[in-house]
């Protein structure tokens, strides 16, 4: 887990054997926001020194800052690796994995009618993925699951504050009441298992990004209305599941600004800060210790959210990447070539961003498209190796119905 609120004022005793762990740092003397200690962001690999027994950062072969004779101390908490699957297509059907449709939720309801696609949804629901599920990821080592919902799931139209007109703003099935109980189901099963549980706002009110995973393909007008309709979701959220112990955090918005008719994500980015403070204040009124995510789609924004949301005022932040080689303009001349390139470039961009926040890699999968191949295990561990400056990642994902592509359960 991430530290469980602010840092105290000095550095935990009690260290001791040589034992590797990832952990958060703050050092004495680095001045962060308002003068105040700075984290030293990110996990940071530290080892006990064989010789001398101090604590010491592995990865760290400089000389102290000038003028620095202080012992280096540290506060120290220790991060367990996210080993986790997404639940893709449970609460959120995608037409790419022909779950239930092949349409957007809103189109598919627009077709069939509100009364059959309630009846498909809640049989889907208690059926895709089941206590038999969590049996299956824990006994596999499977440490934490990613929920991706959608406002529709927490909230009827009517109780949004600023809807719109469009078929984007209309409920979809399965009923809050249904989603909200399932969602509860989940979080009691992965507690039972000692498992963890991110909770995803998937599917912001009005769409994000017009693609269907957001609830309504060619749609995308969360830009166009208050920031109180989705900050109504994280409120409701937070009041009925803000005190389960099996939640380790809540992503704020999925992919945002990923439809080339909507603003790009830098133009929506000053909603997006106004959102993401006004969100973090809701949840940390209700809990100190969940982690308060955020996603980057594109690698050109990152460096843009640099400065943003940083602590000591904002704690517990953490970006989320998504890394699909597919879709990331990698060409090698092999597949084997086009593997390295992806696994060093994913590794090189999240040790550069996770100094300012932890890094989580929300997303990925095996699809490498251009040589249409099933890839092997060399894939699986060169990515995974990638990711070793993150906090753990989140494979997408766990089942799929029929032949639709790779999912978790199907590995070997």
């Amino acid at each position: 887990m991430l530290p469980p609120g602010p840092p105290p004022d000095g550095p935990r005793r009690g260290v001791s054997g040589v034992e590797l762990a990832r952990v958060r740092l703050r050092a004495p003397g680095r001045l962060g926001v308002d003068g105040a200690d700075d984290w030293m962001g990110g996990a940071r690999l530290i080892v006990v020194d064989p010789e001398t027994g101090a604590l010491r950062v592995a990865d760290y072969a400089g000389e102290p800052e000038p003028g620095s004779l202080r012992p280096a101390e540290f506060a120290v908490e220790a991060v367990e690796s996210l080993k986790g699957v997404n639940l893709g297509s449970w609460l959120i059907p995608e037409h790419d994995y022909a779950v239930v449709t092949n349409e957007s939720l809103c189109e598919y309801t627009e077709r069939v009618g509100a009364a059959k696609s309630s009846r498909v949804m809640e049989e889907h629901l208690s059926t895709f993925v089941t206590e038999a599920d969590f049996d299956w990821m824990a006994s596999h080592g499977v440490n934490t699951v990613r929920v991706p919902l959608g406002w529709w799931n927490v909230l009827h139209a009517s109780e949004l504050p600023d809807p719109g007109t469009s078929k984007a703003w209309t409920s979809f099935a399965p009923s809050p009441e249904v989603s909200m109980a399932a969602i509860g189901q989940a979080l009691d099963w992965a507690a039972d298992r000692r498992m963890s549980v991110l909770l995803d706002l998937h599917g912001g009110p009005g769409g994000q990004n017009g693609k269907d995973h957001s609830g309504c393909h060619g749609v995308a007008e969360w830009h166009e209305h208050s920031v109180n309709n989705s900050l109504l979701v994280i409120s409701a959220l937070m009041e009925r599941f803000g005190d389960h112990d099996a939640l380790w955090g809540v992503e704020l918005l999925n992919e945002p600004g990923d439809l080339s008719t909507a603003p790009l994500e830098d133009e929506m980015r000053p909603m997006l800060l106004q959102y993401y403070e006004a969100a973090y204040a809701i949840i940390r009124s209700r809990r100190p210790d969940v982690a308060v995510v955020f996603c980057v789609l594109y690698w050109f924004d990152f460096w843009a959210w640099a400065g943003q949301l940083r602590e000591p005022r904002y704690y517990n932040v953490v970006t989320d990447y998504h890394m699909y080689t597919a879709f990331d303009g990698f060409d090698g001349d092999s597949p084997d070539s086009m593997v390295e390139d992806a696994a060093r470039a994913f590794g090189c961009r999240l040790m550069q961003h996770a100094y300012h926040h932890p890094a989580v890699v929300g997303e990925w999968a095996l699809a490498v498209d251009r040589w249409g191949q099933k890839v092997k295990q060399g894939y699986v561990d060169a990515q995974l190796t990638s990711y070793n400056s993150s906090l753990g990642s989140y494979f997408w994902t766990y089942v799929m119905d029929g032949d639709a592509g790779e999912s978790s359960r199907e590995q070997p």
